[in-house]
């Protein structure tokens, strides 16, 4: 995720901690109090040089599909690494954690597998553990054409709106090199529709910040409180 510009690269974890700080401080937990954080998909640690700064490496798993970038994490943080998977129905973590950091994965899932992602992380958080994670939302719209890299664009932006309010908020286009794999924009009520459906009294909805991360990506948190 590096582009040549070291200032944006540092400042966009930096951007992630000042979230996932306030998201803990509304719910009185501290960075000294977590027993075990998930950075997933953690890359080659663009989130992780900043976490660790608060957090002992040892109490961090990166997570990522990619072997290398996770060896990476480990060598260069000291922290512990898990291979993910595509097919989240085959990833089973192996402790249940007090903070979950997701940085730009629900981004890019459908429906079906944005759901199933949320019920696995959620479902992995210890009582009381807090699941921080971004979303595109009404940013993204107002920007779609970006996130196509010079290739066709699948609808107007005017035909995007019409998607998102036939689908309550939620839409869906897969890269055209890319099956499983795309880009998903999620409204807010959309997300905490889902959230109130999937988990009920179960979850606390704490935080919201509408392009919070890195001037661009929708920032939620919720809590497990049981």
């Amino acid at each position: 995720m590096f582009a040549g510009n070291i200032k944006h690269y540092i400042s966009v974890g930096d951007s992630a901690m000042d979230n996932i700080e306030a998201a803990l401080k509304i719910v009185n937990i501290t960075f000294d109090s977590l027993r075990s954080v998930l950075d997933m998909p953690s890359g080659y640690g663009r989130v992780l040089r900043s976490l660790i700064a608060k957090v002992p490496p040892e109490k961090i798993t990166a997570c990522d599909i990619d072997a290398d970038a996770i060896k990476f994490c480990e060598k260069e943080f000291g922290c512990k690494k898990m291979l993910s998977s595509a097919d989240f129905s085959q990833i089973h973590f192996p402790e249940n954690y007090s903070l979950i950091w997701v940085g730009s994965l629900f981004t890019h899932l459908d429906q079906e597998t944005f759901s199933s992602l949320l019920k696995l992380l959620f479902d992995s958080l210890e009582t009381g553990g807090i699941l921080v994670f971004t979303t595109q939302g009404k940013h993204s719209v107002e920007t779609f054409e970006r996130y196509w890299g010079g290739q066709p664009v699948p609808l107007s932006r005017e035909q995007l709106q019409k998607e998102l309010e036939k689908n309550n908020g939620f839409y869906y286009s897969p890269y055209f090199n890319a099956e499983n794999y795309g880009i998903a924009i999620s409204l807010k009520y959309y997300v905490i529709a889902l959230i109130e459906r999937l988990f009920g009294s179960k979850a606390r909805f704490i935080y919201y910040n509408e392009r919070g991360w890195d001037d661009h990506q929708d920032v939620f948190a919720i809590q497990k409180t049981g």
